[in-house]
């Protein structure tokens, strides 16, 4: 039986929108925070709850199309399972109440309204098919690899640094952009103590970005859970990213600005830094929800100039695109135009990943920015770039490398050869023909296809 609480969280939903999957799963990821008593026995606990939601994302399946595809093989198979007298299936969830009637109205399917045993069968046929067990966790799968990668070239000249999404946030580093070594971690916990009290559940840190102003790297960082919109960015400086230098130490500044239902309409993650010629540093943010945000920085504290923020928006999805999948988005300066980097469609699904790198630039930092066709990124236009190939899975999240010796684009992808590696990275030449980037192959790794 669901839980009262559940039931008003799903009133406050507006069932016929299109937007029910990600409002349902804000829902799910409030479950992940609850005590596991409150959930429904036939969803098992609060990491089988996330990994349901998991799996749904990562096939970039809507609940509608897993009721659609799965509810008749799950009704077989629970009917299989009843005849031997098991209680459960092999995977790590109890199914034994998913079955059972209940007239009160949970969601929405093909325009009707469904009883939560309709919900309970769907959750079961995720968790049946993603198998969330320790050594094949969907969280531990995200931060695998190296995700979300930002770059910056050391001024004190000890080479190339990567930051990427992970525990601590891990650090990589190479003298000439195709070989990589891991050489340690921002933090030491997995999550600053702050964040962790913030945001509840969170295993990882996401989406770090490096830069430096004001005589200071600037690392800024953010803090999750799936599909939940509460998320927090933090800031952590160091004066030295040389961990031989005897100044090197990682300070956190902590909160720098947060999301959160009822709070504000974007999400707090994926921050990216760029400073413009005149020194005045700008945040970037956001996924999903109402698409990308910006907002000046104060150089001396490295957060927010105004408060509260004037936020601007800089790109969204199309109307009707749901959900909404942008995210991501990365600034840089080229012959007198600002060009925005962002990120469409789904990140973490394997070979099925369907994300890809969009840009659009302006004549101002804040934009408008426009498509190739002159299409505003504020109505969900945009230019792609770079998508998937037989090989790469996936690309986006990225970051730019601005060199003497030209750019170079830096994100994270599938390798269809080895997927059990997780994501990994790709680090291209970036040239440019009439105003527009150029992307190569990745220069870090084989290309004998």
């Amino acid at each position: 039986m669901l839980a009262p609480w559940i039931l008003d969280e799903v009133k406050t939903a507006k069932l016929n929108d299109k937007r029910l999957n990600t409002r349902f799963g804000q829902v799910l990821a409030q479950l992940a925070a609850r005590p596991t008593a409150s959930i429904p026995a036939a969803c098992g606990g609060r990491a089988e709850m996330v990994a349901a939601y998991r799996f749904c994302e990562n096939k970039n399946t809507s609940f509608d199309r897993i009721l659609e595809s799965h509810v008749d093989a799950t009704q077989q198979r629970i009917a299989v399972e009843e005849q031997r007298g098991r209680e459960s299936f092999t995977c790590s969830c109890s199914c034994s109440d998913s079955h059972e009637k209940d007239s009160r109205p949970l969601f929405l399917y093909r325009g009707r309204i469904m009883p939560p045993s309709w919900l309970l069968l769907c959750l079961t046929a995720c968790l049946c098919m993603s198998r969330a067990t320790e050594a094949d966790d969907p969280i531990e799968e995200v931060l695998a690899g190296t995700p979300d990668p930002t770059i910056i070239e050391a001024r004190e000249g000890s080479g190339y640094y990567i930051f990427s999404t992970g525990r601590g946030v891990p650090i990589w580093r190479s003298r000439n952009l195709v070989d990589w070594t891991r050489i340690g971690r921002v933090f030491k916990t997995n999550v600053p103590p702050w964040a962790a009290k913030a945001v509840p559940g969170t295993r990882g840190i996401w989406a770090p970005d490096i830069s430096r102003f004001a005589d200071k790297y600037h690392l800024y960082y953010s803090v999750s859970t799936f599909g939940s919109q509460r998320s927090a960015i933090g800031l952590a400086t160091n004066k030295t990213l040389d961990p031989d230098d005897p100044d090197y130490l990682w300070e956190d500044q902590e909160l720098v600005l947060d999301s959160a239902p009822g709070k504000c309409d974007f999400n707090a993650i994926d921050p990216a830094l760029f400073v413009d010629h005149d020194g005045t540093p700008y945040l970037f943010w956001g996924s999903y929800w109402t698409g990308l945000k910006a907002t000046p920085i104060d150089p001396t504290t490295g957060k927010p100039a105004h408060s509260p923020p004037k936020i601007t928006p800089v790109a969204v999805r199309a109307p009707g695109v749901e959900p909404p999948a942008i995210e991501a988005p990365f600034v840089i300066a080229h012959d007198g135009y600002y060009y925005l980097f962002v990120s469409w469609d789904f990140c973490c699904a394997g070979m099925q990943s369907t994300y890809k790198i969009v840009i659009g630039r302006a004549r101002s930092v804040l934009g408008p920015y426009v498509d190739r066709d002159g299409k505003k990124l504020l109505q969900g236009h945009g230019t792609v770039i770079l998508s998937t190939t037989p090989r790469w899975r996936g690309p986006g999240h990225n970051s730019v490398l601005q060199t003497a010796d030209g750019d170079y684009l830096v994100h994270a992808c599938y390798d269809a050869r080895n997927l059990k590696a997780q994501r990994v990275l790709n680090v291209r030449r970036m040239t440019w023909k009439d105003g527009w980037p150029v992307v190569g192959e990745p220069i870090n790794v084989g290309n004998d296809d």
